[in-house]
């Protein structure tokens, strides 16, 4: 039986940013389009991912899409990544609701044209290397 993609990406919703943008690392990586959400699933299933897109495990996240090991680090907004790091950034908002999370890569947003980066600020980055 097929997956409810619905019902999948509806799960995903608006939480899926962090999630897209290391997709689009391993895309970069592989030089090829990947389904991301054949990939949600399988991450659920391997419980690197939550089904509300939550990342368990980005790094693993990364090295089951690519193969390939990698390490995840914490790093200010201030950081400037060197050569072979790929950077995740973490931008936030103010607003009656409370703060804000959007992530996004310097060259993709997955949302396109995200209201948090726009009226907020660079919070802090992922970068991830080669492990």
């Amino acid at each position: 039986m097929k997956e409810p993609r619905q019902k999948v990406m509806s799960e995903m919703g608006q939480e899926a940013c962090y999630l897209l943008c290391v997709v689009d690392i391993a895309e970069e990586v592989l030089k090829e389009r990947i389904d991301a959400v054949v990939a949600y699933l399988e991450g659920v299933e391997r419980n690197l991912v939550q089904e509300n897109c939550l990342m368990t495990d980005a790094a693993g996240f990364l090295e089951m899409l690519t193969g390939v090991p990698w390490v995840k680090r914490y790093e200010s907004a201030s950081y400037v990544k060197k050569d072979g790091e790929f950077e995740v950034q973490k931008w936030q908002r103010k607003s009656g609701a409370g703060t804000i999370d959007h992530f996004r890569r310097e060259t993709y947003d997955p949302y396109g044209d995200s209201r948090t980066v726009r009226e907020g600020y660079l919070e802090s980055k992922r970068i991830f290397v080669r492990g």
